[in-house]
């Protein structure tokens, strides 16, 4: 029998969590809702779930928001979760469960992911784009996961749009959850984080305000790939995140790609365009990242 581990996905909305084996089946999953407000809800969470497969498991793999440093097993900035800045968080869960332990950061675990076992198989030159609280990014250049100089390589929430009088980042302009509430709320739904109930609302009704909206969205979706292309000359993207799950999304992001390589024949024509498509375990896809970082790192 495979040695089984538990795999952990943490979210600014939801953690996610499954079991796991080293050949990359996903034996059973879960999710919880992540608790924003303090560390000790935050850990209460994850100790319930890592101690209900306590006695399954070989060790735990975690994906993470924020910068991480896989040496010394410490996250900072933490994204979405801010106190997660400067925890230990591998060093904590080893230390109460008494199995190793590993963490990576959300973005890279995307990429990861696809690699291992995805839609990037065989890509050595790629890289995922995961719409979710935020924006996250992970690049794999030459066959490996990029970290860069300062552990912040995919960082897309911080790119920035020069022309925005609002001074957003883009993590704030592409978040999928803002745009699932703009979305609900424009249909007037009761719920405006059920994003399956939008996009069947969506579909059903096609209306143009609602459609524009969306397609805006893809369109800046679109720019960050054209853009991340021109530094990195890839061959494959992924979208990821839970939005990916709805095909009209990679649809949208394919047609307003080619929107802008009509407005701008220059960069047509210089530049290969890349497959996108979306990542194939969707919203799964880090616990799978989260388990190969484990695999490579120990």
């Amino acid at each position: 029998m495979k040695k089984q581990y538990l795999s952990i996905d943490i979210g600014g909305t939801n953690i996610k969590y499954g079991l796991i084996d080293t050949s990359g089946c996903l034996l059973k999953h879960g999710s919880r809702t992540t608790p924003t407000n303090n560390l000790d809800d935050f850990l209460a969470v994850l100790f319930k779930i890592a101690k209900d497969y306590q006695c399954k498991i070989s060790g735990i793999a975690i994906s993470v928001p924020g910068k991480v440093d896989i040496q010394h097993a410490v996250i900072y900035h933490g994204g979405s979760l801010p106190f997660l800045d400067t925890l230990p968080l591998a060093n904590i869960l080893k230390n109460r469960f008494q199995v190793p332990v590993n963490i990576e950061n959300d973005g890279k675990s995307t990429a990861l992911g696809e690699y291992w076992q995805g839609n990037l198989i065989g890509k050595d030159n790629s890289a995922a784009i995961v719409l979710g609280t935020a924006v996250g990014g992970g690049l794999i250049l030459d066959g490996h996961v990029r970290e860069g100089a300062h552990l912040q390589a995919g960082e897309i929430s911080f790119m920035i749009n020069p022309s925005d009088n609002q001074r957003q980042v883009l993590g704030d302009q592409c978040s999928a959850v803002r745009l699932v509430a703009r979305l609900s709320d424009m249909m007037h739904l009761n719920d405006q984080n059920n994003g399956r109930l939008v996009f069947d609302q969506l579909l059903l009704r096609q209306e143009p305000e609602v459609m524009e909206i969306l397609t805006a969205y893809c369109r800046q979706v679109a720019g960050i790939i054209l853009n991340i292309q021109a530094i990195n000359d890839l061959t494959d993207f992924v979208i990821g995140g839970g939005i990916s799950g709805q095909p009209l999304v990679t649809q949208l992001i394919n047609q307003q790609y080619d929107f802008l390589l009509g407005r701008y024949p220059n960069i047509k024509t210089a530049l290969t365009r890349p497959t996108i498509n979306a990542a194939k375990f969707g919203n799964q896809t880090n616990l799978y990242g989260a388990m190969y970082s484990f695999l490579t790192n120990q």
